[in-house]
């Protein structure tokens, strides 16, 4: 449970700032122990961004902020899940048409589900040599789509979580009338500012 949030959103700006100093450095010279740092703190985000708005602790406006990033559809057929969900494999130009990418938006708590259960993760080099994304597909996902998360983006998002304030909660009560042989039905609504 998280009661203060407080605490939480100090964390992410440290996990935004570990992201962009491990991304920044040579990939080729990155080790074991980098690559972990990296995906630690990716991940250790992602959970601490779902965990807040599963908390109520982010406003509507955060909680329901629109995020587009790149997806590429996979080459499997469904018939093929079984194989595909249980390879080791990092081909990803064989699984998924990265000639064809297209937009998807999806919600900071769908993005954060992507992360948390990602099948699989490969970085996207720029030509710096430097990691600037992040290749990742879901189990749910992953006979679908591939998406490419930009860790600039990411870090932007950590950035928009982490100053969030709720400044107003409000609990709205509606009474719904009985119709055709249905009871009345009470709904609530809490809406956070």
């Amino acid at each position: 449970m998280i009661w203060e949030s407080g605490p939480w959103k100090q964390e992410l700006q440290r996990l935004s700032r570990t992201i962009r100093t491990e991304a920044a450095k040579d990939f080729e010279g990155m080790d074991g122990r980098r690559e972990f740092k990296l995906e630690r703190a990716i991940f250790y985000s992602a959970f601490v961004v779902r965990k807040l708005i599963e908390k109520k602790k982010l406003t509507d406006a955060t909680s329901g902020h629109s995020i587009e990033v790149t997806g590429f559809g996979s080459r499997r057929s469904k018939v093929g899940l079984l194989s595909f969900v249980g390879s080791t494999s990092c081909d990803f130009d064989k699984e998924y048409d990265l000639k064809k990418p297209f937009r998807l938006r999806m919600s900071p708590s769908d993005l954060a589900g992507e992360i948390i259960h990602s099948h699989k993760l490969m970085w996207e080099i720029s030509d710096r040599g430097c990691v600037v994304g992040a290749y990742l597909c879901s189990y749910r996902n992953a006979e679908d789509r591939l998406i490419l998360l930009p860790l600039e983006l990411l870090c932007s998002l950590l950035g928009r979580v982490s100053n969030d304030d709720i400044t107003q909660s409000r609990l709205e009560r509606h009474t719904i009338p009985a119709t055709d042989g249905k009871p009345e039905r009470v709904v609530i609504k809490h809406s956070l500012k």
